[in-house]
């Protein structure tokens, strides 16, 4: 195991990978900002698992963890769990790709959920029970043979603008391509012209972005971790070509 949480801690700047789940939070109290939570693995919660627990997660990163049940991300049982400027991207778990709670309050702001994937429900978000707070979030291009983005299962998922594959009902939602710089496991930056541009709410949004660039940039607030789109000039294609 990588990281054991405990109370009132702050875990800040850290890269947890390759370990058998990357943080495990049981009756702790803890904030975790600025870290990357990559290629973990575990039956549980490989990114992190919290039980019991009041945890945050700012400006974080959870790539490629993968478990073999639930939340390849993030698993939460009987716990208060914030997540905020966060991306999640190429986890994956039978249920609940990217985050799976049981019993639990979640309320997820600014992040983004792209190429996350379960082998039976919920590519991206699954509430077994409990209440997902989702706002100001883009959660597109997630896969699972039922549920491919969010499964309420029997909690609530309340989602108010955000950008959701495939629609989803709630106040601001769009379901309209985000238009990402490069695909799942490249630049998951918006690109100009992206629909999420200045389409969030400044209601309980972060003040800076997961760069830490302030924000609004533009008329308003927009959806995703990041503020501010990336020009098409700014943008560049690399071709490799290989030799026999």
């Amino acid at each position: 195991r990588c990281v054991q949480g405990a109370n009132n801690i702050v875990l800040d700047g850290f890269v947890i990978t390759r370990g058998t789940n990357g943080m495990l939070n049981d009756h702790d109290s803890s904030v975790v900002a600025n870290c990357v939570f990559a290629y973990n693995r575990d039956e549980w919660g490989a990114g992190a698992s919290n039980y019991s627990s009041t945890v945050a997660y700012i400006n974080c990163y959870f790539i490629g963890n993968t478990n073999s049940s639930y939340g390849g991300g993030i698993y939460s049982s009987n716990s208060t769990v914030e997540i905020v400027n966060c991306v999640f991207s190429g986890n994956a778990a039978r249920w609940g790709g990217g985050v799976s709670g049981s019993d639990a309050h979640l309320v997820i702001t600014n992040s983004l959920f792209c190429g996350n994937s379960a082998t039976e429900r919920a590519g991206a978000l699954q509430m077994i029970t409990g209440t997902a707070t989702v706002t100001n979030t883009i959660i597109w291009g997630n896969n699972a043979p039922i549920s491919p983005e969010i499964d309420s299962g029997s909690g609530e998922c309340p989602v108010s603008h955000s950008c959701i594959r495939g629609g989803y009902e709630g106040a601001g939602n769009l379901d309209t391509d985000p238009l990402f710089v490069g695909e799942p496991g490249g630049s998951l930056r918006l690109r100009a012209g992206s629909p999420c541009v200045d389409a969030g709410t400044p209601e309980s949004a972060p003040g800076e972005d997961i760069l830490g660039a302030p924000r609004p940039q533009g008329a308003g607030v927009d959806m995703g971790p990041y503020e501010g789109a990336v020009p098409e000039e700014n943008i560049v294609t690399l071709t490799v070509k290989t030799e026999p």
